[in-house]
């Protein structure tokens, strides 16, 4: 018998998933928290947070932007039709490109840096639509190892060119993080897009007004997520100014510690009612909410 198999008697295949994408997630943590220290000693608190807030808007535009595709990607893979999630999310962020190219026009008329544009804004949002939209059906695949993969490969690009600056101290230190930044994005979706067509093939139909229906009513969640998440750092950051927010943002990456094992448990229960009914998924959230709990006591302690 194979270790998998042992490991799904022992258990059950949502719980190896969920230990499998808590490791990864842990690993990928801990790469962009090195890079978050580099970043730091090379650019101080003011440079930090302003590396800080340039990510937040890249990160929340990308929400904005994927809209209900993504869990409808995920859905696409649970009723069997995983060939069209490639051309899919490529399409999609082929528009996001072009809606990135209108607001990088209108920002460098306001007068912002051209190269901080380009690389928050113009690369980085839509790579990170892309991302997000492949994410979700390793998700509902079982396949965490998969979704960590590119994430880790992202952070690993960030912190590799952090140390490097950090060791080199070249002239315009702040613009290799930047292009740091969106060379990780790219790096990510590029690797979860290999992955794609590696597990699932690839064929050219595009089913987007698919995805945006088997979405519907995800969004308005997903948003507030990543809002109730994300708000406390840009308060910060319009009231203490950078410098307090790159000081800010490494609590928070202890903070988000916590919530990891939960984001964990939840990717593992990604399914359909007809493997995963109301009552399973309600013993699922108490167990999940002693666990976490337990372990961000253990964490603030």
């Amino acid at each position: 018998m194979s270790l998998r198999r042992r490991l799904d008697d022992r258990f059950g295949r949502r719980s190896r998933y969920a230990a499998s994408a808590f490791v990864g997630q842990v690993a990928f943590a801990g790469i962009a928290f090195a890079g978050s220290v580099f970043v730091a000693r090379v650019l101080g608190p003011a440079g930090r947070g302003e590396v800080t807030a340039w990510t937040l808007v890249a990160f929340i535009g990308a929400v904005v932007l994927a809209g209900p595709i993504p869990n409808g990607l995920g859905r696409t893979f649970l009723e069997g039709n995983s060939k069209v999630l490639l051309a899919t999310a490529w399409a999609h962020g082929a528009g996001c490109f072009a809606i990135a190219a209108v607001v990088s026009a209108v920002a460098l008329a306001l007068g912002f840096d051209p190269l901080l544009v380009a690389c928050f804004v113009f690369v980085s949002t839509p790579t990170a639509v892309v991302a997000l939209d492949l994410l979700v059906p390793f998700q509902a695949a079982k396949r965490p190892w998969s979704y960590q993969v590119p994430r880790i490969a992202q952070g690993a690009i960030f912190t590799i060119v952090g140390f490097a600056v950090l060791v080199a101290e070249p002239e315009h230190t702040n613009e290799y993080i930047w292009a740091g930044f969106a060379g990780g994005s790219l790096a990510g979706a590029l690797t979860i897009s290999v992955l794609t067509y590696s597990n699932f093939g690839a064929a050219r139909k595009v089913a987007l007004e698919d995805a945006a229906r088997l979405g519907r009513g995800s969004y308005l969640a997903s948003l507030l997520d990543v809002v109730v998440q994300r708000l406390d750092q840009i308060m910060v950051v319009a009231i203490a100014g950078t410098s307090s927010l790159g000081i800010y943002g490494v609590a928070v990456n202890w903070s988000e510690i916590g919530q990891y094992l939960g984001l964990s448990i939840s990717h593992a229960v990604y399914e359909s009612e007809s493997t995963l009914d109301r009552a399973a998924a309600k013993h699922i959230f108490r167990r999940a909410a002693v666990f976490v709990g337990g372990f961000s006591a253990l964490l603030a302690a």
